[in-house]
């Protein structure tokens, strides 16, 4: 999907998005997203950009954390209710931009952390080679996304997937927003061929884990120094 397309969503269920997450996933998302951040093993002080920050969960977590953060998303009407969560507002710099052709210098950051972004952009493979030029040498890359759930997880996903168009549009009243949701996470690499795209896009050091049940999966990767 193209970034206006993205933008046009996203702006149709900015403001409740937060909402249909914590709904959808049983409050899941947030465990995930703890995790991520505890895998980036973050510094008070390093510079920590959250791509695709949506609406700033992983900004807030990574302040926490006494980094300095940037969050860069398409959706400007996503960063406004990122702006009025508390923990976040002004202390956080929000910047617009488009994930492939990210608006900074290259080396700006120590880490780059991004969760549930990168089924969107039309070329993957272009979004994560500009990821790795933002960063640092031995700079570190966080990527929490949909994945394949396992066994006996794998059945009762299916079977839920189906609901979940029906459930997103009761929610937020856009049923289409959530039917390319689960149309982009069937069409999302699995887990072992985005960590060779990663490894293309000229990182080393990528992992891999899947959480509850493979449901979503956290790779970490570092830009060789």
């Amino acid at each position: 999907m193209g970034a206006q397309r993205t933008q046009a969503m996203f702006a149709s269920i900015a403001r409740r998005y937060d909402l249909a997450n914590s709904v959808l996933s049983a409050g899941l998302h947030h465990a995930w997203k703890r995790r991520a951040v505890a895998e980036a093993g973050l510094q008070r002080g390093e510079r920590v950009l959250d791509a695709g920050a949506g609406t700033g969960d992983l900004a807030r977590l990574a302040l926490a954390t006494g980094a300095r953060v940037t969050a860069v998303d398409v959706s400007l009407e996503m960063m406004a209710a990122a702006r009025m969560k508390r923990g976040t507002g002004t202390a956080v710099r929000w910047v617009g931009g488009d994930i492939v052709q990210l608006p900074f210098r290259s080396g700006s950051f120590d880490a780059v952390l991004t969760a549930f972004a990168l089924r969107h952009p039309t070329r993957l493979d272009e979004a994560l080679k500009d990821l790795r030029r933002v960063l640092v040498p031995g700079g570190r890359l966080v990527i929490l996304e949909f994945a394949r759930p396992v066994q006996p997880w794998a059945a009762a996903y299916r079977a839920y997937a189906v609901l979940i168009p029906f459930i997103g549009g009761w929610l937020t009243g856009d049923a289409d927003a959530y039917a390319y949701l689960v149309e982009s996470i069937r069409r999302f690499p699995p887990p072992p061929v985005l960590a060779g795209m990663i490894r293309a896009a000229g990182f080393t050091g990528v992992s891999c884990r899947n959480l509850t049940g493979g449901i979503v999966a956290i790779h970490t990767a570092v830009r060789p120094g």
